[in-house]
């Protein structure tokens, strides 16, 4: 029995967009693991339909990955849900503003408790009494705590958008964005606008082949999600600013020309 760590979307698109890929016996490949927006974990489901796909949830300041899906879970949850966390440890959502406990099931900030919690940050006392409270981890992940103890990933804290003063998980648009079959990883951030105080812009990854413009992107949009979700700026690239494996969205370019801004309602009119 073989166990898949590809672990995230730019390894596994390598793999996946290799010429051999097709012609490859991967009927070994019992379990297969990564992470991202449930639109592109379900996209690998059906590209290796011969493995069992385990979801996971973790940060380093908690070991790493304290929480994986069990193969007896359902897969029909498995892109969405990212599993219980090991015994011995404690999940709950928390009101990022007040701090008070949210009820099993509300969302809200992400919050963790026993063995696998770091001390602290070297030499940085203030970030650390920030960061744990009164033995629970602030996660600065937001997400759900359902009933049955598992945790479902809803996006970094730092990560929420506030369009036109409604609060938007960058998650949620990128989820969106990656189920159009041309597109393979989609990141989003805020940039400064004047009527919206905040919106959405969105970094593309297409498919090899794709001739997908920004355009087009915004067309996919239209009459699919809030028109104030939409991306105003969409950048096609084929390289991120990456760490050893993970896209580091902050390093992204925020120095968008008001000629690549995209009105969706002139967009909707052109259609």
């Amino acid at each position: 029995m073989t166990f898949g760590y590809l672990s995230f979307p730019t390894l596994v698109n390598g793999v996946i967009n290799h010429p051999d890929f097709k012609t490859r016996d991967l009927s070994a490949l019992k379990y297969l693991h990564t992470v991202g927006p449930a639109e592109t974990i379900e996209k690998y489901m059906r590209l290796f339909p011969q493995s069992h796909y385990i979801n996971a949830y973790g940060l380093t300041e908690a070991t790493g990955v304290p929480c994986y899906t069990d193969p007896a879970d359902p897969q029909a949850d498995a892109a969405i849900v990212s599993g219980r966390p090991f015994d011995g440890l404690g999940a709950k959502a928390v009101d990022p503003e007040t701090l008070t406990d949210l009820p099993a099931g509300e969302r809200g900030e992400i919050w963790l408790s026993g063995w696998a919690l770091f001390d602290g940050y070297y030499k940085d006392a203030a970030q650390t009494d920030n960061t744990l409270v009164d033995g629970w981890l602030r996660t600065g992940d937001m997400g759900i705590v359902r009933p049955d103890g598992r945790i479902v990933y809803d996006g970094r804290l730092k990560d929420m958008l506030k369009i036109g003063g409604e609060n938007v998980a960058a998650l949620e648009i990128e989820t969106f964005l990656c189920a159009h079959p041309d597109i393979q990883i989609a990141q989003v951030i805020g940039v400064p606008d004047d009527h919206l105080f905040e919106v959405a812009a969105a970094f593309v990854e297409l498919a090899p082949g794709s001739t997908l413009t920004p355009d087009e992107v915004v067309d996919f949009c239209l009459g699919q999600i809030a028109s104030y979700k939409i991306p105003r700026y969409v950048r096609i690239v084929a390289d991120w600013p990456m760490s050893t494996t993970k896209i580091q969205k902050f390093k992204l370019p925020r120095d968008f020309a008001a000629s690549e801004k995209i009105d969706p309602k002139q967009r909707a009119k052109a259609s």
